[in-house]
């Protein structure tokens, strides 16, 4: 997208076109939103996760607390070879980071 962006700032420089402005705009709010999206590595959970979960958890390439939010549980429970109660665990302690988010508020009450 960064590109299609830059190509787009050229041609407006040359040739103004208002439509072209304002598409490039909601482009540029787009990236910006999910950039600034909040998140925390999953390595800032030592301390309240056991090391030996995390580095499982990290092993199948689930490096922040969202993406482990949004994996598939079964797929976490297998490939890291988790018990269900410590699965659970985890979810709650990663969720409660962004209980002022409704995605994981969800995630929150079925535990």
């Amino acid at each position: 997208p960064y590109k299609i962006i830059e190509g787009a700032s050229y041609s407006l420089a040359a040739h103004y076109d208002a439509a072209l402005d304002q598409y490039l705009d909601s482009v540029i709010t787009i990236i910006a939103a999910a950039q600034e999206e909040e998140d925390i590595y999953l390595d800032d959970f030592r301390g309240d996760i056991e090391d030996w979960v995390v580095d499982a958890i990290m092993g199948l390439g689930l490096d922040t607390a969202k993406a482990v939010l949004r994996a598939d549980r079964n797929m976490i429970l297998q490939q890291a070879d988790l018990e269900e109660e410590t699965l659970n665990s985890v979810l709650t302690i990663l969720a409660s980071e962004f209980a002022d988010e409704a995605e994981f508020q969800y995630l929150l009450k079925n535990w």
